[in-house]
């Protein structure tokens, strides 16, 4: 059974297109979009985009998997789209859309049609044990079939964003997450410090000359002379939650150019021995003056 409300969207990625000769006469095959998908923290996101202007958006809550599949055929040329995503949860919900010119579509979550001239963002969520839809009316066309734009439109809506962060436990951990790292790249050690609930052990045997107590000299040192790669979150998804106040998440780094961060090969070995890494998992939880700290220290290149 679906609830509906009013309002938003998914994401995904994939591209379709060609020609199918039939007969004498050629006929085209019904378009297909561009797609992106992926997580954020820990929501799901579908988007959807054809050339010929039609876009949509999907975000559901508690993500663990989704997967679509496409068909389309000469002798009845319509493009059809079907998906499914399974929350953490294990609540399933499925959705069809069919188009035959990437302008106009049927859309469906659940056998639940929805006209799309109401709204072509869609949120879901499954807390009660069923799919909860709100449909809303948004401008998709500055968004691209990408996850950096799909997240930042999304973060710049306030009703998607307050639906991403509906928990508010996650969210203060992936601030305190992305303030931690925030800090150590803008060399701002003080308050890196604040931040910081794990040892210190590593950073003291790298400068016996430093006094283990002057933790913010030790960070400084950590990340501008022994290796430490203090850089900037460029994704985090929520990996696992150990308990109510306590997070592991799975984060990519971004270099300066902002591309991504890839710790390479150590100590001789091989890309084939040791395979690039670029997912990082730290644990954040809460500390006994009741704020989020990062268990773990940067990255070490040796």
């Amino acid at each position: 059974m679906i609830h509906l409300k009013r309002s938003s969207s998914y994401i995904l990625l994939l591209a379709f297109s060609g020609f199918i000769f039939a007969a004498c006469s050629p006929v085209s095959t019904p378009p297909g979009p561009d797609m992106a998908a992926g997580v954020y923290i820990q929501s799901g996101y579908e988007f959807y985009r054809w050339e010929e202007g039609l876009a949509l958006m999907i975000w559901f809550d508690r993500a663990k998997s989704s997967a679509c599949s496409s068909s389309s055929s000469t002798s009845d040329p319509v493009f059809v789209l079907r998906c499914h995503a399974l929350t953490r949860s294990d609540v399933r919900f499925d959705w069809l859309l069919e188009t035959e010119d990437g302008v106009t579509a049927n859309f469906s979550i659940d056998g639940q049609s929805f006209d799309l001239d109401g709204g072509k963002l869609f949120l879901i969520s499954t807390s009660s044990g069923e799919a909860e839809v709100v449909q809303i009316k948004r401008n998709l066309s500055s968004v691209r079939p990408e996850a950096d734009s799909i997240i930042e439109f999304s973060l710049d809506d306030p009703v998607i964003q307050e639906f991403i962060q509906d928990s508010s436990e996650t969210e203060l951990a992936v601030r305190a997450l992305a303030a931690f790292f925030s800090h150590l790249h803008a060399g701002e050690y003080d308050q890196a410090v604040g931040l910081y609930g794990g040892t210190f052990d590593i950073m003291i045997d790298h400068n016996p000359e430093i006094n283990p107590d002057d933790h913010a000299t030790l960070f400084r040192n950590a990340c501008t002379v022994n290796g430490a790669q203090c850089l900037e979150i460029k994704s985090v998804i929520l990996d696992e939650q150990a308990s109510p106040t306590e997070f592991k998440f799975a984060v990519e780094f971004k270099n300066e150019d902002g591309s991504l961060f890839e710790l390479g090969p150590c100590c001789g070995a091989t890309e084939t021995e040791q395979p690039p890494q670029s997912v990082f998992i730290y644990t954040v939880a809460k500390s006994a003056t009741d704020d989020y700290v990062v268990l773990e220290m940067p990255i070490y290149i040796p």
